[in-house]
């Protein structure tokens, strides 16, 4: 696959991103946007707090927050978006989803989930 530029990129993760979107609600997920884009200011304030990183692809426009309701009820857990990030996943080869992110603390790799987040892969952060 030749490398996007980041304009293509972007216009290529709306475009799935959007089709995502509708296949959500075809598929009874009942979504709502959270965050796309993101300021670097917001960025590094997410990082301080533990919430986030510094160098996030939202800064990039490259990455979405969908919040799930399931009966009306927000769902915080990871899990509960599995299906949604199976499919995600699926869509392209890019395609990244935030349920399977992990960090390494002294040595040790350790998931930390965040299942909410679909974004593509841009220069190796997801």
């Amino acid at each position: 696959m030749a490398e996007l530029t980041l304009k293509q990129q972007r216009i290529l993760f709306t475009r799935l991103f959007s089709e995502f979107v509708l296949w959500c609600f075809d598929n009874g997920f009942d979504v709502a946007y959270d965050q796309v884009k993101r300021t670097e200011l917001e960025a590094k304030a997410n990082a301080a707090t533990g919430a986030g990183i510094a160098q996030s692809v939202h800064i990039d426009g490259l990455a979405g927050d969908l919040l799930l309701y399931i009966n009306g009820d927000y769902q915080q857990s990871s899990e509960a978006y599995a299906p949604l990030g199976r499919k995600w996943k699926s869509m392209h080869p890019l395609c990244r989803w935030g349920g399977d992110f992990k960090i390494v603390k002294k040595g040790k790799t350790i998931p930390k989930p965040d299942g909410n987040h679909f974004s593509t892969e841009w220069q190796g952060r997801k």
